[in-house]
């Protein structure tokens, strides 16, 4: 028998720790031609497959193969621990069909479906251990660590794939077409039942998916979408001269105590006073129909601002390599579209100059942003191929613009730029 002596067991099965605050952003994940198993170990994150959106927390298990696109949302502020382990799904190993079998969880399965993998506590805490041996023989070099690396790897893919075969409750992540739809029901129906329950039933889901799915599309609760957009319609009847009783009942609150403290949270003032500052208006020789026409437009479009910017290092010296962030908010009545870019262009002007010039942007974030809701945007590109600025000495002004190139249509145009000095040493 020839024994065949030169495949390289060494290569394709990689291992790697996050641990980590985490910024607001959006990390792809590339395949290319391997297969990836991510393992929460604390933390949470909203992960993006094939357009359906999973919600993924402590000891939950993700499974990614070659042909899927996968892009993860960090929360703000979260501090998160990930293990992941990428591998050749053409490693040697697997030519072996009996072996190959145990990659059930990532071949036999719809494309971007029951890619989650919730995992009991007890198991949760079994599978770190078995993944910190994969690590432990991965950065140190013990007698036969090839060997045992791969022992330890196909121990991994056995024990999440029997989970996987025998679990009733994978979880479909909800596509974000769906999530649309749902949404333009909800702006549709608002004095109709619009509880979680109600939805589910409706568009065929469970109860956890839709609230886990809602808030990794939207970035809120579904309640706290709903109760938003019934104060709006509430403030619309208010307008057009209904009564807070008619305006509390037409917009879908059954109780009038919880309508007027909901209303006063979010508007600042009463229903009442809030009719009586309208009419207030009117008497100004406002004609309705011009505050009607303003009103839908506002309804029907979002309005981002730039709320701050700040960079790092915060005093730079010549040389430094300086990186921009720019909080944006969405001042609107409406959401930003899901899929479209929300851009921001940072611009840097000597103070001796009269012309700005783009130094960086940020063009890969494209979650909706919900009315009254903020996020902080870093910059990720550049004019000459880096997301920071070469600080050179002198006093400068750095404006940032959202939207910069208009992909987003707003309700007002004149107030996406945000400008502040930074002086180099």
């Amino acid at each position: 028998m020839q024994i065949k002596r030169d495949v390289d067991l060494k290569k394709g099965i990689d291992i790697y720790r996050y641990t980590e605050k985490a910024a607001p952003e959006i990390r792809k994940i590339c395949c290319n031609n391997k297969y990836v198993l991510l393992f929460v170990v604390s933390g949470e994150l909203q992960c993006d497959i094939e357009g359906n959106l999973y919600s993924v927390n402590t000891g939950d298990v993700v499974v990614v193969n070659d042909k899927e696109q996968c892009k993860i949302v960090f929360e703000q502020d979260m501090i998160f621990e990930i293990m992941e382990i990428i591998f050749d799904p053409n490693y040697p190993v697997f030519y072996f069909h009996q072996i190959a079998e145990i990659l059930t969880c990532f071949d036999n399965r719809p494309k971007g479906m029951k890619n989650k993998i919730c995992l009991e506590e007890h198991q949760a805490k079994k599978f770190i251990g078995m993944l910190e041996r994969i690590e432990y023989v991965s950065n140190n070099i013990p007698y036969g660590d090839v060997v045992q690396k791969l022992c330890y790897f196909l121990d991994v893919l056995v024990f999440i794939s029997s989970i996987y075969i025998n679990y009733t409750e994978i979880e479909y992540g909800i596509r974000a077409n769906k999530i649309v739809e749902i949404i333009d029901y909800i702006n549709n129906h608002l004095s109709e039942d619009l509880s979680l329950s109600a939805l589910a039933k409706r568009f065929f889901v469970s109860k956890n998916n839709l609230s886990f799915s809602f808030k990794g599309f939207t970035g809120t609760s579904v309640h706290n979408y709903i109760v938003f957009k019934r104060i709006q319609h509430s403030q619309k009847l208010l307008r057009n001269n209904h009564t807070v009783t008619e305006a509390c009942i037409m917009s879908g609150f059954n109780d009038y105590a919880h309508f007027i403290r909901a209303f006063k949270k979010h508007v600042g003032i009463t229903p009442l006073k809030y009719a009586k500052t309208y009419k207030k208006v009117e008497e100004k020789h406002i004609t309705s129909e011009s505050c009607d026409i303003s009103i839908a437009e506002s309804d029907k479009l979002p309005d981002l601002i730039v709320a701050d910017i700040q960079w790092t290092p915060e005093e730079p010296a010549e040389g430094d390599s300086v990186l921009f962030y720019a909080t944006i908010k969405n001042i609107g009545n409406m959401p930003t579209p899901p899929g479209v870019v929300i851009g921001v262009g940072f611009l840097v002007r000597h103070k001796s100059d009269h012309n700005d010039f783009t130094v960086t942007w940020n063009d890969n974030y494209n979650l909706p942003l919900l009315p009254g809701n903020s996020l902080t945007l870093s910059a990720c590109g550049g004019n000459y191929g880096s997301d920071k600025w070469i600080a050179a000495p002198g006093d400068y002004i750095v404006t940032a613009y959202v939207n910069d190139i208009n992909r987003i249509k707003e309700s007002n145009r004149d107030n996406n730029m945000f400008s502040k000095d930074i002086t180099v040493k």
